[in-house]
């Protein structure tokens, strides 16, 4: 993980760029997520909150479903489920799969699922199968 000043220093010149219509938006916004990825894999907020999305929304997630349950190594995985919101709600989504086995240690992937506005009162549908 990134030293916390230089952390601060990517937000400061990212919202510094803005501020000063240094790019178009469209362009600015991918800078920003390009600049920032790695941090909005390890989920914080500042991220977030600087491409635009609320940490703390107010979205509810339904459990996860898994088409089986028994996997070994190599196969693929797929899942689904469904967001909620009251009101219409821009969302970042990301997903972790955390391989273990008794040789080998435990693995993590972290990937982006989708970027989308949950409507109010319309479950917003997420589906994934990962080779």
């Amino acid at each position: 993980m990134a030293a916390p000043s230089r952390r601060a220093g990517v937000l400061a010149t990212l919202t510094r760029w803005r501020a000063e219509g240094r790019a178009a938006d469209t362009e600015l916004a991918f800078i920003t997520r390009e600049a920032l990825k790695a941090r909005l894999k390890d989920g914080w907020a500042p991220a977030y909150t600087l491409t635009g999305f609320d940490p703390q929304a107010s979205v509810s997630v339904t459990p996860l479903r898994l088409p089986r349950t028994a996997y070994r190594l190599g196969d693929s995985l797929a899942f689904e489920a469904d967001l909620t919101a009251a009101t219409d709600t821009p969302v970042h989504v990301m997903y972790v799969l955390t391989r273990t086995d008794p040789v080998s240690r435990a693995g993590e992937k972290v990937g982006h699922l989708t970027r989308a506005t949950v409507k109010a009162g319309t479950p917003l549908h997420l589906a994934k199968t990962t080779p």
